[in-house]
Protein backbone atom coordinates (compact mmCIF):
# COMPACT_ATOMS: atom_id res chain seq x y z
CA UNK A 1 0.00 0.00 0.00
CA UNK A 2 1.03 3.40 -0.56
CA UNK A 3 0.44 6.95 0.44
CA UNK A 4 0.98 10.43 -1.01
CA UNK A 5 0.45 12.21 2.11
CA UNK A 6 3.10 10.67 4.66
CA UNK A 7 0.53 10.18 7.61
CA UNK A 8 -3.06 9.82 8.32
CA UNK A 9 -4.36 12.92 7.24
CA UNK A 10 -5.32 13.38 3.29
CA UNK A 11 -4.91 16.30 1.35
CA UNK A 12 -7.71 16.84 -0.46
CA UNK A 13 -6.39 17.70 -4.21
CA UNK A 14 -9.26 18.98 -6.48
CA UNK A 15 -7.22 19.99 -9.86
CA UNK A 16 -4.40 18.31 -12.25
CA UNK A 17 -1.68 20.62 -10.99
CA UNK A 18 -2.08 20.39 -7.66
CA UNK A 19 -2.24 16.97 -8.10
CA UNK A 20 1.40 16.79 -9.76
CA UNK A 21 2.51 19.36 -7.30
CA UNK A 22 1.48 17.22 -4.38
CA UNK A 23 3.48 14.54 -6.37
CA UNK A 24 6.33 16.60 -7.00
CA UNK A 25 7.15 17.70 -3.42
CA UNK A 26 5.84 14.37 -1.36
CA UNK A 27 6.11 11.68 -3.75
CA UNK A 28 4.17 8.32 -2.73
CA UNK A 29 6.18 6.89 0.07
CA UNK A 30 5.28 3.63 1.22
CA UNK A 31 3.62 3.98 4.78
CA UNK A 32 6.55 2.99 7.20
CA UNK A 33 6.37 1.52 10.33
CA UNK A 34 8.69 -0.35 12.77
CA UNK A 35 12.04 0.54 14.22
CA UNK A 36 13.57 3.78 14.77
CA UNK A 37 16.44 2.84 13.60
CA UNK A 38 17.62 4.32 9.74
CA UNK A 39 14.66 3.98 7.74
CA UNK A 40 15.38 1.04 4.64
CA UNK A 41 15.03 2.19 1.26
CA UNK A 42 14.76 5.87 1.85
CA UNK A 43 16.35 6.54 -1.78
CA UNK A 44 13.10 4.38 -3.17
CA UNK A 45 10.43 6.12 -0.90
CA UNK A 46 11.44 9.31 -1.55
CA UNK A 47 12.62 9.43 -5.13
CA UNK A 48 10.18 12.09 -6.00
CA UNK A 49 11.50 14.80 -4.11
CA UNK A 50 12.96 17.68 -5.81
CA UNK A 51 15.47 17.51 -3.47
CA UNK A 52 19.19 16.35 -3.74
CA UNK A 53 19.82 12.84 -1.90
CA UNK A 54 21.20 13.59 1.19
CA UNK A 55 17.36 15.64 1.75
CA UNK A 56 15.44 12.44 0.13
CA UNK A 57 16.54 10.68 2.35
CA UNK A 58 15.59 12.99 5.30
CA UNK A 59 12.13 13.07 3.76
CA UNK A 60 11.32 9.21 4.49
CA UNK A 61 12.52 9.35 7.99
CA UNK A 62 10.58 12.02 8.49
CA UNK A 63 7.54 10.34 6.96
CA UNK A 64 8.49 7.63 9.67
CA UNK A 65 8.84 10.04 12.64
CA UNK A 66 5.44 11.45 12.15
CA UNK A 67 4.06 8.03 12.48
CA UNK A 68 5.39 8.12 16.18
CA UNK A 69 3.78 9.17 19.58
CA UNK A 70 6.89 10.74 21.25
CA UNK A 71 5.00 11.29 24.12
CA UNK A 72 4.69 7.76 24.65
CA UNK A 73 8.24 6.91 24.97
CA UNK A 74 8.21 8.48 28.52
CA UNK A 75 8.05 6.57 31.18
CA UNK A 76 6.37 8.58 34.22
CA UNK A 77 7.34 6.33 36.87
CA UNK A 78 10.86 5.66 35.68
CA UNK A 79 11.06 9.20 35.21
CA UNK A 80 10.39 9.47 39.67
CA UNK A 81 12.72 6.76 39.58
CA UNK A 82 15.47 8.35 38.21
CA UNK A 83 15.33 11.82 39.66
CA UNK A 84 13.48 10.83 43.02
CA UNK A 85 11.31 13.92 41.77
CA UNK A 86 7.31 13.81 41.72
CA UNK A 87 5.95 14.19 37.99
CA UNK A 88 3.88 17.06 37.43
CA UNK A 89 3.46 17.96 33.42
CA UNK A 90 3.74 16.38 30.26
CA UNK A 91 3.35 17.72 26.86
CA UNK A 92 4.44 18.50 23.42
CA UNK A 93 6.70 21.59 24.01
CA UNK A 94 8.46 23.70 21.53
CA UNK A 95 6.20 21.76 18.46
CA UNK A 96 5.13 18.93 17.23
CA UNK A 97 8.44 16.45 17.11
CA UNK A 98 9.15 17.31 21.17
CA UNK A 99 7.37 16.11 24.35
CA UNK A 100 8.87 17.51 27.39
CA UNK A 101 8.12 15.65 30.88
CA UNK A 102 8.55 18.14 34.32
CA UNK A 103 9.29 16.38 37.47
CA UNK A 104 9.03 18.60 41.04
CA UNK A 105 10.94 18.24 44.06
CA UNK A 106 8.63 16.59 46.62
CA UNK A 107 9.13 19.35 49.60
CA UNK A 108 10.88 22.15 47.18
CA UNK A 109 11.24 24.06 44.16
CA UNK A 110 13.36 22.36 41.80
CA UNK A 111 12.78 20.46 38.89
CA UNK A 112 13.91 18.27 36.57
CA UNK A 113 12.71 18.59 32.60
CA UNK A 114 13.44 15.47 30.64
CA UNK A 115 12.88 15.74 27.05
CA UNK A 116 12.48 14.01 23.52
CA UNK A 117 13.15 16.12 20.36
CA UNK A 118 13.59 15.15 17.18
CA UNK A 119 17.28 17.14 15.86
CA UNK A 120 20.17 16.52 14.48
CA UNK A 121 23.44 15.04 15.97
CA UNK A 122 25.64 17.55 16.85
CA UNK A 123 28.28 15.23 18.90
CA UNK A 124 29.97 17.11 21.85
CA UNK A 125 33.66 16.76 21.34
CA UNK A 126 35.58 14.07 23.90
CA UNK A 127 32.49 13.04 25.24
CA UNK A 128 31.98 9.42 25.79
CA UNK A 129 29.00 8.00 24.22
CA UNK A 130 26.56 5.67 25.77
CA UNK A 131 25.43 2.05 24.78
CA UNK A 132 21.70 1.02 24.29
CA UNK A 133 22.80 -2.41 22.93
CA UNK A 134 24.34 -2.32 20.14
CA UNK A 135 23.71 1.23 19.60
CA UNK A 136 25.93 4.20 20.13
CA UNK A 137 24.46 6.88 21.58
CA UNK A 138 26.25 10.36 21.31
CA UNK A 139 26.55 13.25 23.66
CA UNK A 140 24.92 15.99 21.42
CA UNK A 141 24.27 19.65 22.18
CA UNK A 142 25.35 21.63 25.04
CA UNK A 143 26.30 20.00 28.06
CA UNK A 144 26.81 22.13 31.34
CA UNK A 145 26.39 21.21 35.11
CA UNK A 146 22.50 21.99 34.43
CA UNK A 147 21.36 19.80 31.20
CA UNK A 148 23.20 17.24 29.04
CA UNK A 149 21.69 15.47 26.22
CA UNK A 150 21.93 11.72 24.50
CA UNK A 151 21.15 10.83 20.78
CA UNK A 152 19.44 7.82 19.57
CA UNK A 153 20.29 7.74 15.73
CA UNK A 154 17.61 7.35 13.65
CA UNK A 155 19.30 8.04 9.78
CA UNK A 156 19.18 8.88 7.49
CA UNK A 157 23.67 8.09 6.66
CA UNK A 158 25.24 10.80 5.48
CA UNK A 159 27.09 14.30 6.92
CA UNK A 160 23.56 15.40 8.61
CA UNK A 161 22.47 12.55 10.79
CA UNK A 162 19.19 12.63 12.65
CA UNK A 163 18.22 11.41 16.13
CA UNK A 164 15.49 10.78 19.36
CA UNK A 165 17.58 13.62 21.38
CA UNK A 166 16.99 12.55 25.16
CA UNK A 167 17.71 16.01 27.12
CA UNK A 168 17.96 16.41 31.14
CA UNK A 169 17.78 19.35 32.40
CA UNK A 170 17.80 21.33 35.90
CA UNK A 171 19.10 24.06 37.46
CA UNK A 172 19.91 23.19 40.79
CA UNK A 173 20.29 19.23 40.23
CA UNK A 174 20.39 16.66 42.56
CA UNK A 175 22.29 14.58 40.61
CA UNK A 176 24.87 15.12 37.84
CA UNK A 177 22.60 15.67 34.20
CA UNK A 178 24.41 13.17 32.42
CA UNK A 179 23.92 10.33 34.84
CA UNK A 180 20.04 11.14 34.84
CA UNK A 181 20.17 11.33 31.06
CA UNK A 182 22.17 7.96 30.87
CA UNK A 183 19.84 6.52 33.25
CA UNK A 184 16.46 7.15 31.62
CA UNK A 185 17.79 6.06 28.18
CA UNK A 186 18.12 2.60 29.85
CA UNK A 187 14.86 2.96 31.31
CA UNK A 188 13.39 3.35 27.97
CA UNK A 189 15.69 1.76 25.47
CA UNK A 190 13.29 -0.61 24.01
CA UNK A 191 10.83 2.64 23.88
CA UNK A 192 14.10 4.26 21.52
CA UNK A 193 14.61 1.39 19.91
CA UNK A 194 10.83 0.82 18.53
CA UNK A 195 8.56 3.47 18.91
CA UNK A 196 5.26 3.70 20.45
CA UNK A 197 2.50 4.35 17.35
CA UNK A 198 0.29 7.46 17.59
CA UNK A 199 -2.41 5.11 16.17
CA UNK A 200 -1.62 3.09 19.09
CA UNK A 201 -3.60 5.93 20.91
CA UNK A 202 -0.71 5.32 23.99
CA UNK A 203 -1.97 9.06 25.13
CA UNK A 204 -4.56 11.38 25.40
CA UNK A 205 -5.15 13.67 23.68
CA UNK A 206 -3.99 12.95 20.62
CA UNK A 207 -2.78 15.66 18.78
CA UNK A 208 -4.94 16.07 15.22
CA UNK A 209 -1.95 17.28 12.68
CA UNK A 210 0.77 14.60 14.46
CA UNK A 211 0.38 12.56 11.43
CA UNK A 212 0.47 15.59 8.79
CA UNK A 213 3.04 16.12 6.19
CA UNK A 214 3.95 19.64 6.36
CA UNK A 215 4.60 19.59 1.98
CA UNK A 216 1.88 17.60 0.79
CA UNK A 217 0.12 20.80 2.74
CA UNK A 218 2.31 23.02 0.90
CA UNK A 219 1.23 21.51 -2.37
CA UNK A 220 -2.24 22.11 -1.95
CA UNK A 221 -0.80 26.14 -1.80
CA UNK A 222 0.85 26.45 -5.33
CA UNK A 223 -2.54 27.67 -6.70
CA UNK A 224 -2.63 30.95 -4.49
CA UNK A 225 0.95 31.27 -5.38
CA UNK A 226 0.92 31.41 -8.84
CA UNK A 227 -2.79 33.34 -9.29
CA UNK A 228 -3.25 31.74 -12.67
CA UNK A 229 -0.24 31.91 -14.16
CA UNK A 230 1.85 28.60 -15.47
CA UNK A 231 3.69 26.49 -13.16
CA UNK A 232 7.19 25.14 -14.57
CA UNK A 233 7.26 21.86 -12.01
CA UNK A 234 10.49 21.16 -13.66
CA UNK A 235 12.18 24.19 -12.27
CA UNK A 236 10.23 24.22 -9.31
CA UNK A 237 11.94 22.75 -5.76
CA UNK A 238 10.64 21.64 -1.94
CA UNK A 239 13.34 22.22 1.25
CA UNK A 240 12.46 20.55 4.56
CA UNK A 241 13.47 22.00 7.43
CA UNK A 242 12.37 19.34 9.81
CA UNK A 243 9.37 16.67 10.33
CA UNK A 244 6.63 19.49 10.56
CA UNK A 245 8.41 22.11 7.99
CA UNK A 246 8.46 22.61 4.59
CA UNK A 247 9.40 25.00 2.37
CA UNK A 248 8.57 25.38 -1.95
CA UNK A 249 9.43 27.67 -4.18
CA UNK A 250 7.78 27.60 -7.71
CA UNK A 251 8.65 29.11 -11.06
CA UNK A 252 5.70 30.81 -12.70
CA UNK A 253 5.10 32.43 -16.20
CA UNK A 254 5.97 31.94 -19.48
CA UNK A 255 9.03 32.83 -21.63
CA UNK A 256 12.64 34.05 -20.43
CA UNK A 257 11.23 37.78 -19.82
CA UNK A 258 7.91 36.16 -17.80
CA UNK A 259 9.56 34.19 -15.27
CA UNK A 260 9.66 34.67 -11.83
CA UNK A 261 9.72 32.83 -8.64
CA UNK A 262 7.38 32.49 -5.66
CA UNK A 263 7.77 30.76 -2.26
CA UNK A 264 5.82 30.06 0.75
CA UNK A 265 7.20 27.79 3.77
CA UNK A 266 4.73 26.17 6.31
CA UNK A 267 5.38 24.89 9.96
CA UNK A 268 3.06 22.78 11.79
CA UNK A 269 3.75 23.10 15.62
CA UNK A 270 3.03 23.96 18.91
CA UNK A 271 2.79 27.64 21.31
CA UNK A 272 0.56 28.53 24.25
CA UNK A 273 0.89 32.29 24.42
CA UNK A 274 -2.35 33.80 23.11
CA UNK A 275 -2.35 34.72 19.20
CA UNK A 276 -3.52 38.06 18.31
CA UNK A 277 -4.24 40.96 16.30
CA UNK A 278 -4.99 38.79 13.04
CA UNK A 279 -7.76 35.90 11.93
CA UNK A 280 -7.30 32.97 9.26
CA UNK A 281 -10.34 31.49 8.58
CA UNK A 282 -11.81 32.56 11.70
CA UNK A 283 -9.27 31.37 13.90
CA UNK A 284 -6.76 33.30 15.88
CA UNK A 285 -3.89 34.32 14.32
CA UNK A 286 -1.10 36.67 14.70
CA UNK A 287 1.20 38.76 12.00
CA UNK A 288 4.97 39.48 12.20
CA UNK A 289 6.72 41.55 9.20
CA UNK A 290 9.98 40.36 8.10
CA UNK A 291 10.18 43.04 5.72
CA UNK A 292 9.00 42.03 2.02
CA UNK A 293 7.84 38.69 3.38
CA UNK A 294 5.52 38.10 6.39
CA UNK A 295 4.43 35.56 8.45
CA UNK A 296 1.15 34.26 9.47
CA UNK A 297 0.80 31.98 12.88
CA UNK A 298 -2.81 30.42 13.07
CA UNK A 299 -4.30 27.80 15.54
CA UNK A 300 -4.83 25.28 13.15
CA UNK A 301 -7.39 22.89 15.05
CA UNK A 302 -9.27 22.45 18.13
CA UNK A 303 -6.68 19.99 19.90
CA UNK A 304 -5.65 21.56 23.60
CA UNK A 305 -4.40 20.36 26.61
CA UNK A 306 -4.02 22.09 29.82
CA UNK A 307 -0.58 22.08 31.39
CA UNK A 308 0.50 23.31 35.10
CA UNK A 309 -2.47 25.69 36.87
CA UNK A 310 -1.40 29.30 35.72
CA UNK A 311 -0.36 28.33 32.44
CA UNK A 312 -2.49 28.76 28.99
CA UNK A 313 -3.63 25.70 27.47
CA UNK A 314 -0.98 23.96 24.64
CA UNK A 315 -2.82 24.42 21.07
CA UNK A 316 -2.01 23.24 17.84
CA UNK A 317 -0.78 26.16 15.40
CA UNK A 318 0.42 26.57 11.41
CA UNK A 319 3.21 28.89 10.37
CA UNK A 320 2.99 29.80 7.23
CA UNK A 321 5.71 32.46 5.94
CA UNK A 322 5.04 34.25 2.03
CA UNK A 323 5.90 37.49 0.34
CA UNK A 324 3.58 39.74 2.62
CA UNK A 325 0.56 40.58 -0.45
CA UNK A 326 -0.09 36.95 -0.41
CA UNK A 327 0.40 35.87 2.82
CA UNK A 328 -3.44 36.34 4.11
CA UNK A 329 -4.27 34.05 1.19
CA UNK A 330 -1.57 31.53 1.38
CA UNK A 331 -2.83 31.01 5.03
CA UNK A 332 -6.56 30.69 4.42
CA UNK A 333 -5.54 28.01 1.68
CA UNK A 334 -3.39 26.57 4.24
CA UNK A 335 -6.63 26.51 6.63
CA UNK A 336 -8.77 25.15 4.08
CA UNK A 337 -6.38 22.65 2.77
CA UNK A 338 -6.35 21.33 6.50
CA UNK A 339 -10.14 21.31 7.17
CA UNK A 340 -12.03 19.04 9.59
CA UNK A 341 -9.11 17.28 10.99
CA UNK A 342 -9.87 13.14 11.08
CA UNK A 343 -11.59 11.62 13.62
CA UNK A 344 -9.53 11.50 16.66
CA UNK A 345 -7.15 8.65 17.51
CA UNK A 346 -9.09 6.86 20.58
CA UNK A 347 -6.97 5.67 23.83
CA UNK A 348 -6.36 2.92 24.79
CA UNK A 349 -7.18 1.86 28.46
CA UNK A 350 -4.78 3.03 31.14
CA UNK A 351 -3.47 5.86 27.95
CA UNK A 352 -1.40 8.32 29.65
CA UNK A 353 -3.58 11.40 30.32
CA UNK A 354 -1.42 14.67 28.70
CA UNK A 355 -1.32 18.14 30.80
CA UNK A 356 -1.38 18.09 34.46
CA UNK A 357 0.04 14.94 35.94
CA UNK A 358 -0.79 16.03 39.73
CA UNK A 359 -3.70 18.53 39.04
CA UNK A 360 -4.28 19.97 42.62
CA UNK A 361 -7.81 19.32 44.33
CA UNK A 362 -11.01 20.80 43.49
CA UNK A 363 -12.95 22.54 46.40
CA UNK A 364 -15.72 19.51 45.29
CA UNK A 365 -13.27 16.91 46.39
CA UNK A 366 -12.35 18.97 49.57
CA UNK A 367 -15.99 20.01 50.53
CA UNK A 368 -15.13 23.89 50.28
CA UNK A 369 -18.17 25.91 50.33
CA UNK A 370 -16.65 27.92 47.62
CA UNK A 371 -14.23 28.00 44.39
CA UNK A 372 -11.30 30.42 45.82
CA UNK A 373 -10.64 30.89 41.52
CA UNK A 374 -14.23 32.30 40.85
CA UNK A 375 -15.88 33.47 43.74
CA UNK A 376 -14.54 36.89 43.31
CA UNK A 377 -11.51 36.76 40.62
CA UNK A 378 -9.25 39.31 39.33
CA UNK A 379 -12.10 41.43 39.62
CA UNK A 380 -11.93 42.26 43.21
CA UNK A 381 -8.63 43.51 43.05
CA UNK A 382 -7.49 47.11 41.81
CA UNK A 383 -7.88 47.91 38.70
CA UNK A 384 -3.96 49.27 38.87
CA UNK A 385 -2.70 45.77 39.99
CA UNK A 386 -4.89 43.83 37.98
CA UNK A 387 -3.05 41.87 34.78
CA UNK A 388 -2.82 44.06 31.56
CA UNK A 389 -3.28 40.81 29.19
CA UNK A 390 -5.88 37.82 30.48
CA UNK A 391 -4.51 35.89 32.91
CA UNK A 392 -5.58 32.90 34.42
CA UNK A 393 -5.50 32.20 38.17
CA UNK A 394 -3.99 29.76 39.47
CA UNK A 395 -5.03 26.64 41.45
CA UNK A 396 -2.55 26.41 44.49
CA UNK A 397 -0.48 22.74 45.31
CA UNK A 398 -1.73 21.48 48.61
CA UNK A 399 0.64 19.80 50.58
CA UNK A 400 0.46 18.15 53.90
CA UNK A 401 2.35 21.22 55.08
CA UNK A 402 0.12 23.63 53.66
CA UNK A 403 -2.33 24.07 56.04
CA UNK A 404 -5.01 24.79 53.57
CA UNK A 405 -6.89 22.42 51.69
CA UNK A 406 -7.79 24.34 48.26
CA UNK A 407 -6.51 27.66 47.16
CA UNK A 408 -5.95 29.80 44.26
CA UNK A 409 -3.07 32.45 43.52
CA UNK A 410 -3.33 35.82 41.96
CA UNK A 411 0.31 37.45 40.54
CA UNK A 412 1.10 39.52 38.63
CA UNK A 413 4.26 41.83 38.18
CA UNK A 414 4.97 42.79 41.69
CA UNK A 415 2.14 41.36 43.32
CA UNK A 416 1.55 37.89 44.83
CA UNK A 417 -1.20 37.70 46.11
CA UNK A 418 -3.44 34.01 47.32
CA UNK A 419 -7.22 33.25 48.42
CA UNK A 420 -7.49 29.60 50.02
CA UNK A 421 -10.02 27.71 52.17
CA UNK A 422 -9.43 25.21 54.71
CA UNK A 423 -9.97 23.42 58.29
CA UNK A 424 -8.30 25.88 60.64
CA UNK A 425 -5.05 24.07 62.29
CA UNK A 426 -2.73 26.17 64.20
CA UNK A 427 -1.24 29.67 62.67
CA UNK A 428 -4.02 28.81 59.70
CA UNK A 429 -6.38 30.23 61.39
CA UNK A 430 -8.68 33.67 62.06
CA UNK A 431 -8.56 33.63 65.86
CA UNK A 432 -6.48 36.38 66.75
CA UNK A 433 -5.14 34.32 69.22
CA UNK A 434 -3.19 31.72 67.34
CA UNK A 435 -1.31 34.54 65.39
CA UNK A 436 0.73 36.49 68.19
CA UNK A 437 0.91 39.62 67.27
CA UNK A 438 -2.35 39.66 64.66
CA UNK A 439 -5.35 42.02 65.16
CA UNK A 440 -8.81 41.19 65.25
CA UNK A 441 -11.12 42.40 62.56
CA UNK A 442 -14.51 42.02 61.10
CA UNK A 443 -15.32 41.10 57.09
CA UNK A 444 -19.05 41.56 56.30
CA UNK A 445 -20.36 40.59 60.22
CA UNK A 446 -17.91 37.84 60.42
CA UNK A 447 -14.93 37.77 62.79
CA UNK A 448 -11.59 37.62 61.61
CA UNK A 449 -8.08 38.18 62.05
CA UNK A 450 -5.35 40.47 60.09
CA UNK A 451 -1.26 40.55 60.50
CA UNK A 452 1.06 42.56 58.53
CA UNK A 453 4.58 41.64 58.19
CA UNK A 454 7.35 42.30 55.85
CA UNK A 455 9.98 40.06 54.12
CA UNK A 456 13.59 39.45 54.46
CA UNK A 457 13.65 42.32 51.83
CA UNK A 458 11.59 43.99 53.47
CA UNK A 459 8.44 43.63 51.27
CA UNK A 460 4.93 44.43 53.23
CA UNK A 461 3.54 41.33 53.65
CA UNK A 462 -0.45 40.68 54.72
CA UNK A 463 -2.43 37.50 56.34
CA UNK A 464 -5.93 38.36 56.72
CA UNK A 465 -8.63 35.32 57.44
CA UNK A 466 -12.11 35.38 58.03
CA UNK A 467 -14.07 32.90 59.79
CA UNK A 468 -16.80 30.92 57.52
CA UNK A 469 -19.99 28.25 58.74
CA UNK A 470 -17.68 25.61 57.64
CA UNK A 471 -13.51 26.51 57.99
CA UNK A 472 -11.92 29.67 57.42
CA UNK A 473 -11.19 31.98 53.91
CA UNK A 474 -7.91 33.30 54.15
CA UNK A 475 -5.50 35.61 52.14
CA UNK A 476 -1.88 36.30 51.98
CA UNK A 477 -0.94 39.45 49.61
CA UNK A 478 2.92 41.07 48.88
CA UNK A 479 2.56 44.57 47.49
CA UNK A 480 6.43 46.19 47.54
CA UNK A 481 4.86 49.41 46.63
CA UNK A 482 1.25 49.71 48.75
CA UNK A 483 -1.05 48.39 51.63
CA UNK A 484 -1.54 44.57 50.97
CA UNK A 485 -4.04 44.23 53.77
CA UNK A 486 -6.23 47.03 51.64
CA UNK A 487 -6.07 44.59 48.74
CA UNK A 488 -6.99 41.52 50.38
CA UNK A 489 -9.77 43.71 52.80
CA UNK A 490 -12.22 44.12 49.68
CA UNK A 491 -12.02 40.89 48.75
CA UNK A 492 -12.70 38.97 52.06
CA UNK A 493 -15.20 41.73 52.42
CA UNK A 494 -16.98 39.84 49.41
CA UNK A 495 -16.16 35.73 50.28
CA UNK A 496 -17.78 36.47 53.61
CA UNK A 497 -21.12 38.38 52.34
CA UNK A 498 -21.43 35.26 49.64
CA UNK A 499 -20.47 32.55 52.28
CA UNK A 500 -22.34 31.16 54.82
Amino acid sequence: MSSCSGGSREVGVGVAMVAAVLLLVTGCAQTVTGAAGPVAGAKQTAAALPLDADEQALAAVFATVRTWDLCAVHDVQAAASVTGYTPDELLPSIGLDTCRLRLKQPDGVSEWELTFSIATVQPVDGAAPIALGATQLQQTGYSSEATCSYSYPIGPDGDRPWGIEVTSYNVSANRPPCDVARDYVNAVGQRLVSPPLRTQGRTSPAPALGGTDPCALAAELVPVLADGAPVDLAESRANLSGPYGCSIGVRIGEGAADLTDVWAAVELSVASEPLKGAVVAGRPAAHMSLGSDCILTFQSSDFTVQGNPGFQPTYETAKITASCDQVQRVAEAAAQALGTPAAPITPVGGALALGDLDPPPSPEQVGAPFDPCTIVGWDGYPQELRPTQPKIAAAMPVTPQSGYSVGCSFNTGPMFSSLVWGTPQGAFSADPAARPGAAAAQFSGKPGVEQRGTLERGEPLCYSAVQLATGIAAMSTVLPSGDPCAVNRPILEQVAARVP
